[in-house]
């Protein structure tokens, strides 16, 4: 992809679109804060250097603006305990006014600028999160009611997998035997007979309800975080089907997304028609779980999820050929900016289909990215800018601080970060090279510029990918190389048409042409996912692992040529970081039924049948293959791992009950730790021995046991998450 050309201009401005990465702005381009000097001079000596990096650094404060918020409020969300919102709120005032003051004196008090801008803004960031939290104050549940009565209002909902039912959003009137101050605002479930309910509807039904789920092992991702800032207190399902008490509006968005997304499957069948609704509405429940594994194994599964990809795809599809259009009429062309006007209509465009795919989060970033992108080009400025990331970044951070620790909004910014980056560093090559071009050429420099911006956007996200998904997909380059000019060039402006000719009932054509890119899209997913080595898989890292190779990255990005060499300086202290590191030996599941124990290259659990989900999660953050796990051997042991017909024993230390009957022959062995399999042991509470079972769970969480010197230390997810609004223990 390149940024010269009329199709260059296009594909860069979708790339300038693509929106990722929480500290995006700190990977900026050498010129621009002074890691690069600009001439070699003699005799300048080392404390005249950096006087001048700071100069250059003080002039260019902007594009680090977002990383001293995030810095802000990654400190907010690693603190054990809530901050007093009137504490961070004077503070923050305090150094905004210092910094206000310190601004006419910045010529002649040295550094006092830079450093009341920098705790300015963190300090900023501190309490932007603290006061978005507060304000929300969502309340839930913090015991799972097996059946309730539940009236509410259906505010969204979306079509599940294998035509299983909706996932409905309600936002809740009452729920029997629970106070108002305690009844969650929002709830999530799972309904199957759920084809005749419309968006607005009042339901009462009966229905079984469940806290969110809390991270699955200490330092793990929380839904239950997650759930907070969407304002869920609770998830479950319906039982049987429910009662339409009164009837809401039929001309909802959500209605017309439902509508749409009915036509779009009944014309295209099997997954072309799931993954067609989800580019078309964002709606992407009834995509398989085995089209997504292939996706995410092949390093596709980015053309699925609606981000400024997509938007900048679909923006720039209406601004290419709008512009083609109006310049077939030369009195349009010569007496009008029909640049600009292309421009507006592909704002208005963008603004389009971020509402109609449900303008979550990540769409809202993407349509801000875009937005800035083709308000450059109405101005008559460049729009690949690491100051449209700066400004995307910030207005993203200010309003939803909590998008500093989705995935999605660190591997978005990351990416277009490193893409902005590398293209304006090679602006003048680039130029170069298509100048004068041939066709073949042209072809050449294409699938040159889509092999390099694989290669850029993987490096960038690569940290991120390898910490939250311990993964690493090994064939994306020819994958991507392969699959996006289908999606660029056939699925999208197939998307835009599809859109203008349902209007007069002729979109079965437009979708047609989609789905054939579609199907190419998914073999070609399929084909790489059956690949040997397709993926990488690396065990669970820490938070300062991802911290050295952001600084890797960082230096990579930014450094000389001949300097580039010292981003290996940090990829050497991860490398051994992760010789050092020691993952759990054993991992006790929140309600006791699943216990995990590790031996050599095999895990053996107590149930390979039940607590599917977490046992994913822990195979993947303990790097084990799905082969390699078996269950506790029957009446015989392995190694430190023995079981009879009522407990289990590891290492003669923790003893694993399936019943209550063994836990008196090890009550006075303080040595002793009792496991139980979900069951109370309070009758045991005064043994010497430590218990653990379905209360003390309840307050801890998920649990992992690391061996240290013949003993074990248990770390547990409350002890990870420390007392915060969405914590299991907030109450205790």
């Amino acid at each position: 992809m390149n940024p010269v050309g009329e199709g260059g201009n296009l594909v860069m401005t979708l790339i300038s679109s693509i929106n990722l990465f929480h500290i995006g702005s700190f990977t900026t381009a050498p010129d621009y804060i002074g890691f690069k000097p600009c001439e070699k001079e003699r005799g300048v000596d080392f404390l005249q250097k950096f006087q001048n990096g700071r100069e250059k650094l003080e002039n260019n404060l902007f594009l680090l603006s977002p990383v001293f918020l995030g810095c802000g409020i990654a400190l907010y969300f690693a603190l054990s305990s809530e901050p007093n919102l009137f504490v961070t709120g004077f503070l923050a005032g305090l150094f905004l006014i210092l910094l206000c003051v310190s601004y006419f004196y910045r010529y002649t008090v040295e550094n006092l600028y830079l450093f009341a801008y920098i705790v300015a803004l963190v300090l900023c960031g501190v309490f932007l999160a603290t006061y978005r939290t507060a304000s929300l104050n969502t309340v839930q549940l913090h015991q799972d009611i097996k059946s309730a009565s539940v009236t509410g209002k259906v505010l969204s909902y979306e079509e599940m997998e294998c035509k299983k039912g909706r996932k409905v959003i309600l936002e809740i009137e009452s729920i029997a035997g629970l106070s108002p101050e305690n009844t969650p605002r929002k709830v999530s479930l799972s309904i199957r007979k759920a084809d005749h309910l419309h968006v607005g509807d009042k339901l009462k039904l009966k229905a079984g309800l469940h806290t969110p789920s809390p991270p699955h092992l200490p330092d793990g991702y929380s839904f239950r975080r997650k759930n907070y800032f969407e304002g869920i207190g609770a998830v479950g399902f319906s039982y049987g089907e429910p009662e339409v008490v009164s009837e809401g509006k039929q001309s909802s968005l959500e209605e017309k997304r439902s509508d749409f997304g009915k036509r779009v499957k009944s014309q295209l069948a099997f997954e072309r028609g799931a993954v067609a609704v989800a580019l078309l509405t964002g709606q992407r429940r009834a995509i398989s779980e085995e089209s997504w594994d292939d996706l995410r194994q092949s390093g596709l599964a980015h053309m699925l999820a609606i981000s400024g990809l997509h938007v900048g795809l679909f923006a720039g599809t209406v601004f290419f050929f709008l512009r083609l259009l109006m310049a077939c009429f030369p009195s349009l062309a010569l007496n009008y900016p029909i640049k600009k006007v292309a421009a507006v209509f592909a704002i208005m465009a963008a603004g389009f289909y971020t509402i109609f795919v449900g303008a979550n989060i990540t769409a809202m970033r993407a349509l801000i990215m875009a937005g800035l992108v083709f308000t450059a080009i109405i101005f008559d400025r460049s729009p690949i800018s690491l100051r449209l990331v700066s400004v995307a970044a910030l207005i993203l951070l200010i309003f939803r601080p909590e998008s500093l620790v989705s995935i999605s909004f660190q591997m978005s910014f990351a990416a277009v970060t490193g893409l902005v980056v590398f293209y304006e560093n090679l602006r003048p090559q680039i130029s170069r090279w298509y100048s004068h071009a041939s066709t073949f050429r042209k072809f050449l420099l294409y699938v040159g510029g889509v092999c390099a911006t694989t290669i850029v956007a993987t490096i960038a996200t690569a940290p991120f990918s390898l910490y939250h998904f311990q993964t690493l997909p090994l064939y994306g380059l020819p994958a991507n190389i392969l699959a996006v000019p289908v999606l660029s060039f056939i699925v999208m402006p197939a998307a835009v048409l599809t859109y203008l000719l349902s209007l007069i009932h002729l979109d079965f054509i437009s979708l047609a042409i989609m789905g054939w890119g579609i199907e190419f899209i998914l073999w070609v997913a399929a084909q790489v996912a059956d690949l040997p080595h397709s993926v990488l898989h690396v065990p669970v890292m820490g938070k300062i692992s991802l911290l050295l190779m952001i600084l890797a990255g960082i230096l990579l990005f930014t450094l000389r040529a001949r300097e580039k060499g010292l981003a290996l300086i940090p990829i050497i202290f991860v490398v051994f970081l992760a010789m050092l590191n020691s993952p759990p030996d054993i991992l006790l599941s929140a309600n006791g039924k699943l216990l995990a124990v590790k031996q050599d290259k095999a895990l053996y659990m107590s149930t390979v049948r039940a607590e599917k989900f977490t046992r994913e999660l822990w195979t993947q953050a303990l790097n084990i293959r799905e082969e390699k796990i078996k269950p506790f051997p029957h009446h015989a042991c392995k190694k430190s791992l023995c079981c009879d017909s009522d407990a289990c024993s590891i290492n003669q230390k923790i003893i694993y009950l399936d019943n209550r009957y063994p836990a008196q022959e090890y009550c006075q062995d303080e040595d002793k730790i009792l496991i139980s399999a979900g069951f109370s042991l309070r009758d045991f509470y005064q043994c010497r021995a430590k218990v653990i079972d379905r209360y003390t769970l309840k307050k801890s969480g998920a649990m992992a046991f690391y061996t240290q010197d013949q003993h074990y230390k248990i770390m547990s997810v409350a002890d990870s998450e420390g007392r915060r609004p969405w914590s299991i223990n907030i109450d205790e």
